[in-house]
């Protein structure tokens, strides 16, 4: 079955909360021990149900990768500039979309752009340190995908580590 989502929990309480209740019920009438991954489970079922569309293994395992992409790359930023990311920013929703629908893209094979290379360019010299980060978010993404990044896509990095790390200067 599915490992307990506390971010299923977050998303549906009242689901998980007569989910859990019909777990409870069960155990108790049937005298067996079925564990809290059930409660998953069956909330995915109640959602599944209720939107007449089931969410595919596929698309789960998508949703595992992208959330771990996402949070290698948050470390590598903080690393790298040595400070915490506010992760209830408006900023890092916006990234966080991106680095998802960067990922989808690979996933599907979508095609990249190559126009803003002169303006890839331009920013590195004008932000080396920046232009070293997001060289190492590349260097991670290879390893995941195979394949160096586009510089339209390395370009949409710098603009999105940039406001994630000036926002935290301005702040603190």
């Amino acid at each position: 079955g599915l490992p307990y989502s506390y971010e299923l929990e977050y998303q549906y309480p009242e689901l998980t909360r007569i989910a859990r209740w019909f777990v409870r019920s069960i155990n108790e009438k049937l005298d067996v021990q079925l564990d809290r991954n059930e409660i998953t489970s069956i909330t995915v079922h109640f959602l599944n149900a209720l939107e007449g569309e089931k969410i595919s293994k596929t698309q789960q395992e998508e949703g595992e990768r992208i959330r771990r992409i996402i949070a290698v790359i948050t470390r590598i930023v903080e690393d790298f500039f040595q400070f915490q990311v506010d992760k209830s920013s408006f900023h890092y929703f916006r990234f966080k979309n991106h680095i998802k629908f960067f990922v989808q893209r690979k996933e599907r094979g979508g095609e990249f752009s190559q126009e803003n290379e002169e303006l890839y360019e331009s920013i590195r010299e004008a932000y080396p340190g920046l232009a070293e980060c997001v060289a190492q978010i590349d260097d991670y993404l290879e390893k995941e995908f195979g394949e160096r990044c586009p510089k339209e896509e390395l370009l949409y990095l710098m603009i999105h580590v940039r406001q994630l790390y000036s926002k935290e200067r301005s702040d603190s």
